[in-house]
C-alpha cells in the first residue's frame, strides 16, 4: 500500500463512520448566543490588542474572538459552515466543550498514527495526517 492509498482509505473509512460534529454532539447548550459567520473555512489569525483575529483561509478578516479559547471554538465550530454559531456565554462551558472535542480529535489522531506505522514501519505519518484531516475539513489546535 502506498501513503495516497492509505491517506485515501482512511479519509473514505472515518467519513463511512461519521465524524461527530462540534459543538452539537458534545454538549446541548442552553445559555448562549448566535453568531452568524460566514460558510467558510475559518482559522485562528493573530492577536491583536488582547482579542484574538478570526481569519477565512483566504486571509481575509472575519471578526475578533473574546480569547484564544473562544477563536477556538468558533473555528471548529464553523467546520460544518452552516452559518451560524451558538456561542455559550459562560467561558467555562467552552473551555470543558473545547476539552471533550480536542480529546476525540486526538483519538482520531492516535488511531491514523498507530495504522500508519503498522503499515510503514519507518515513516513520519505527519504528513499523512495532516492530508486526512484537510480532506476532512479538520482542524486541531
Amino acid at each position: 500500500m502506498t501513503e495516497k492509498e492509505f491517506i485515501s482509505s482512511r479519509v473514505g473509512r472515518i467519513l463511512a463512520e461519521g465524524l461527530k460534529n462540534f459543538p452539537e454532539d458534545f454538549n446541548n447548550l442552553t445559555d448562549f448566543c448566535e453568531i452568524n459567520l460566514p460558510q467558510k473555512s475559518l482559522l485562528i489569525g493573530t492577536e491583536l490588542f488582547g482579542k484574538i483575529e478570526i481569519i477565512s483561509t483566504d486571509g481575509s478578516f472575519i471578526m475578533h474572538a473574546e480569547d484564544y479559547n473562544q477563536a477556538k471554538y468558533i473555528v471548529y465550530s464553523s467546520r460544518q459552515k452552516i452559518g451560524k454559531v451558538k456561542l455559550p456565554k459562560n467561558p467555562d462551558e467552552i473551555k470543558s466543550l473545547l476539552s471533550r472535542y480536542e480529546k476525540y480529535l486526538d483519538s482520531i489522531l492516535v488511531l491514523i498514527n498507530t495504522e500508519y506505522r503498522k503499515i510503514f514501519k519507518e515513516g513520519n505519518s505527519d504528513f499523512a495526517v495532516n492530508e486526512i484531516f484537510r480532506a476532512i475539513n479538520l482542524v486541531r489546535y
